[in-house]
C-alpha cells in the first residue's frame, strides 16, 4: 500500500472562505456581547431628546435639528426603526423596557456592523492574517465599541460611515487602481461623506484629515514619477539591500502571488501609459468625490454653517489640560470610558508599546507582511484616520472648546487594526518569547476589556439615573386638579 500524499496548502478561495466564517462567528459574539442589560437603565438627557425627535413627524424633526447642535439623518432613521417597531411617538411603556430596548436596538446595529467593516479595512490595506481577525477580535470586545452600541445617538452609525469613507479612499492610495474601480470608489465616497456629515458635524474632521493624506500621497506619486524604469532600480535596490539572490526573489515574488489570489495581469505598478495620465485620473476623481458629497450635502450647508458660526447652544464645556485630553483620549479608545487611567496604566503601557512596535516593525518588514501597493504606509494611514481628527479637535479647541472624548469613537475603529499589527509583529518573530509575548498581550487585553465592561455594567458612577421610578409615581399620584 502507498502511503497517502500530503495535503496541499488550502487553496486562496477555501483560505478566504474559512476568514469569512471566522469573521462572522466574532461578529456573532460582539451583537451577544452587546445585547447584554440592552436597554436596563433608563434613558439619560441626551438619549430623551434622540428618542422626543424621533417621535415627531419629520418636518418638525427637521426643524427642530435646525435648531439644535447635530444634523438630522440619525434621528430619521430612528424615526424609522421606532414606526417599525411600534413606537411611532417615541413614547415608553411605563410596564416595560421596550422603548429603551428597541431605540438602543439601531446603536448596536451599526456597533456589530463594525466588526466586518473592520475585518475588511484590514484586509484592503494588504494586511495578511492574523491582522484583520485579530482586530474583528478587539473591536468586538472593545468596550469603548459596546458603550456607544447600548446608547440612543449616532455615534455607531458615524463610526460605520468612518470605516466606509476609508475604505473608499484607499483606492486613491494605491499605485495600481485603475479608472474604473477609482470612479466606484469616488462615488461611494461621495454618498458615505455626505451621509457622515448628515449624522454628526464632527464628521468633518476625518474628511479634513484623509483629504491631506491623499494629497500627500499624490503627490508623492508625482515627485516619484512612478516610472517602470524607475520600479525596477527601485527593486534592485531592495535586492541588493536584502541579499537575496535573483531566483530566489523571483521564487518570492510567485509566493507573494500564490499568496494574494491575483493574476499576473493584475500585479501591475503602472496601470496608464504615462506618468501624467496615472496622477490626472486619480486627482480629477477624488476632486469630483469631494464635489459631489459637498453637493448632497448641499441643501444642509447654510444650516450647519450657521450652527458652526453662531451655535445654537454655547459652548458648555471647557478646554482640559493638554495631557488630560491625552491620557482620557487613550484610555477611551483601549479600555473604553470605564477604565480607570490610575488603575490600568500597565494595559494603556502596553498598547502604546503595541502600536509603536507593529508600526515599526511593519515598515521595516521587506517582505511578506508589508508587501502591498501603497504610496503611504498602512501604518501611517491607520494613524492619520485615528489620531489626525483628534489632533485638529485639539487645536481648535484652543479657540472655541471642541473636545470631548465621546467624539473619539467616531475616530476610534483604526484603532484596533493598529493594535492587532502589534501583536502580529510579536507572534510573526516565529520564536518561543515572541509567541509567549503575543500571546499574554491578549489575554492581558481581553481581560482589561472584561474588566472595564463589569464596571461599565454594574458600578453606579455609570449606571443612570432611574427616572422610570419618578414617572411611575408621578403617574400613581396624579389626582384632577
Amino acid at each position: 500500500m502507498t502511503a497517502p500524499a500530503p495535503a496541499g496548502p488550502a487553496s486562496p478561495a477555501h483560505t478566504l472562505r474559512r476568514e469569512r466564517w471566522l469573521a462572522a462567528a466574532i461578529a456573532l459574539a460582539a451583537f451577544a456581547l452587546r445585547l447584554i442589560h440592552l436597554g436596563r437603565d433608563s434613558l439619560w438627557y441626551d438619549e430623551t431628546v434622540s428618542v422626543y425627535l424621533a417621535g415627531q413627524p419629520a418636518a418638525e424633526l427637521i426643524a427642530h435639528t435646525a435648531r439644535d447642535i447635530h444634523p438630522p439623518l440619525y434621528y430619521l432613521l430612528l424615526r424609522g426603526w421606532l414606526l417599525l417597531t411600534g413606537y411611532p411617538t417615541g413614547q415608553a411603556d411605563l410596564a416595560s423596557h421596550g422603548l429603551e430596548f428597541m431605540a438602543a436596538f439601531m446603536s448596536l446595529f451599526f456597533g456589530v456592523l463594525l466588526v466586518p467593516l473592520t475585518w475588511q479595512l484590514a484586509r484592503r490595506l494588504g494586511l495578511r492574517q492574523p491582522v484583520p481577525l485579530l482586530a474583528a477580535l478587539l473591536i468586538a470586545v472593545s468596550p469603548f465599541g459596546v458603550w456607544y452600541s447600548q446608547e440612543v445617538r449616532m455615534y455607531t452609525l458615524g463610526a460605520a460611515l468612518g470605516v466606509v469613507v476609508l475604505l473608499a479612499t484607499l483606492p486613491f492610495l494605491q499605485r495600481a487602481s485603475s479608472t474604473a474601480c477609482l470612479r466606484r470608489a469616488a462615488l461611494l465616497y461621495a454618498l458615505a461623506a455626505a451621509a457622515g456629515m448628515a449624522t454628526l458635524y464632527y464628521f468633518a474632521f476625518l474628511l479634513v484629515s484623509l483629504n491631506l493624506l491623499v494629497i500627500a500621497g499624490l503627490a508623492r506619486l508625482a515627485r516619484s514619477g512612478d516610472r517602470p524604469e524607475q520600479a525596477g532600480r527601485t527593486g534592485l535596490a531592495r535586492l541588493a539591500r536584502s541579499g537575496d539572490r535573483p531566483e530566489q526573489a523571483g521564487r518570492t515574488g510567485l509566493a507573494r502571488l500564490a499568496r494574494s489570489g491575483d493574476r499576473p495581469e493584475q500585479d501591475n505598478t503602472t496601470p496608464h501609459s504615462s506618468p501624467f495620465t496615472f496622477h490626472a485620473a486619480p486627482l480629477a476623481l477624488w476632486l469630483a468625490a469631494q464635489a459631489g458629497a459637498l453637493l448632497l450635502f448641499l441643501p444642509w450647508l447654510p444650516t450647519a454653517w450657521r450652527q458652526a458660526t453662531h451655535p445654537p447652544v454655547p459652548p458648555w464645556r471647557a478646554m482640559p489640560q493638554l495631557l488630560d485630553a491625552l491620557v482620557e483620549s487613550w484610555t477611551a479608545i483601549t479600555l473604553g470610558q470605564s477604565a480607570d487611567p490610575a488603575r490600568f496604566w500597565p494595559l494603556l503601557l502596553l498598547s502604546l508599546a503595541l502600536v509603536a512596535l507593529g508600526s515599526i516593525a511593519f515598515r521595516r518588514a521587506r517582505s511578506g507582511i508589508n508587501y502591498s501597493p501603497f504610496t503611504i504606509h498602512q501604518s501611517t494611514i491607520l494613524l492619520v484616520a485615528t489620531f489626525g481628527p483628534l489632533l485638529l479637535i485639539l487645536l481648535l479647541s484652543l479657540w472655541t472648546p471642541l473636545y470631548h472624548v465621546r467624539y473619539l469613537f467616531t475616530y476610534s475603529p483604526p484603532f484596533s487594526i493598529l493594535l492587532a499589527m502589534g501583536l502580529a509583529a510579536l507572534w510573526r518573530r516565529e520564536t518561543r518569547l515572541g509567541n509567549a509575548l503575543a500571546l499574554t498581550s491578549l489575554v492581558l487585553l481581553l481581560a482589561g476589556s472584561a474588566v472595564a465592561l463589569r464596571s461599565f455594567w454594574n458600578d453606579p458612577a455609570f449606571t443612570a439615573d432611574d427616572h422610570r421610578a419618578a414617572v411611575r409615581e408621578l403617574a400613581q399620584r396624579w389626582r384632577p386638579g
